[in-house]
């Protein structure tokens, strides 16, 4: 009996030793991504000079509301909901708002000629309101609940161009950022700057957020930084335009063909980093996670700074454009 063992015992072992051995391979890969993504980062907190806007309201992304030219009133609106609408709404609606490898290039986007440094690489954190109002991390796979109120911080390894789009249990996907109604539709970006979705800078407090209402269903946020910009995709000067004459109705939906481009970029293999032992759960977004202080200082996030929850880098390093899902549930 004692002889029949051994060979049970030995498999054992070996099965042991193989998965000691798939966590270290695991924590190495997390731990090289991190290492890639953050050593970008400036060295020491001084302003960088770059010929883009800098970061800030009026190149950021949208909060979930309307937004109006500085120094006119804003109209009255609702809280906003994630959730919030009748049959076929968007729970965003009144915003207007996988392991190492490699991959084949995808065609560039259009505009000017991209200045490659490395693999596109995009860290962000999922803060939800606590208790007393501040801002901690969570993990963005929790189940969320009616009431509750989360806001992403996002972060880019290189200058460039960013789209958010959003769907609803797999609904029509629409345009939330930009918005013509926010820094008349830009979208350029600064490597190692934080931008928040929906930005702390709004002065109505119930506007920072995105709340869950009572209405089940899976958001979904397709978080896209490029470095030139999207073809058919309008921005600034297109999408002020399309706003006015649609009336004011500024949500721009994507074209079928667009819609196939960014999946086809969404299937790109990337490496990911979001161990939740890096993650910093329960952690306050300190103020260097403020976007209205990077703009004020005139610099991003340093090496000093707390590390985004997650981390994903295209394994690509002629890719243009990185896609990244994030997935909000809520019961």
């Amino acid at each position: 009996m004692r002889l029949k063992m051994y060979p049970t015992l030995l498999c054992l072992a070996l099965i042991v030793s193989a998965l000691a051995s798939a966590r270290a391979v695991s924590q190495n890969d997390e731990q090289n991504v991190r290492g890639a993504f953050l050593t970008t980062r400036p060295s020491s907190k001084k302003p960088t000079s770059t010929s883009r806007p800098p970061a800030g309201r009026p190149t950021g992304p949208p909060a979930s509301r309307p937004h109006t030219p500085a120094g006119t009133s804003r109209p009255p609106a609702d809280k906003p909901n994630i959730g919030k609408g009748g049959p076929g709404a968007s729970s965003f609606d009144d915003s207007g708002a996988k392991g190492p490898g490699t991959s084949t290039v995808i065609a560039s986007p259009g505009g000017e000629p991209a200045k490659a440094s490395g693999p596109l690489g995009l860290g962000y954190t999922l803060y939800m309101r606590d208790a007393v109002g501040d801002a901690v991390r969570v993990n963005p796979t929790n189940e969320f609940r009616a009431g509750d109120r989360v806001r992403l911080v996002l972060e880019s390894n290189a200058d460039g161009y960013l789209y958010i789009f959003h769907t609803e249990n797999d609904s029509d996907p629409k345009m939330i950022f930009p918005d013509a109604r926010l820094g008349a539709g830009r979208n350029e970006i600064r490597a190692h700057f934080p931008y928040e979705v929906p930005s702390s800078l709004e002065t109505r407090e119930e506007l920072r957020w995105f709340v869950f209402d009572a209405n089940p269903a899976t958001e979904r946020l397709y978080v896209i930084i490029a470095r030139r910009p999207l073809p058919g995709v309008p921005t600034g000067d297109d999408l002020v335009k399309y706003c006015r004459e649609n009336q004011g109705r500024c949500e721009w939906r994507p074209t079928s063909d667009v819609w196939s481009l960014v999946k086809t970029y969404a299937g790109a293999i990337v490496n990911e980093s979001r161990s939740t032992s890096y993650m910093g759960l329960g952690q306050k977004q300190s103020a260097d996670e403020r976007q209205d202080l990077a703009t004020t200082r005139g610099f991003g996030l340093t090496q000093e700074a707390p590390q985004p929850a997650i981390i994903r880098m295209n394994a690509s390093p002629g890719a243009d454009v990185m896609v990244t899902r994030v997935d909000l549930i809520h019961k």
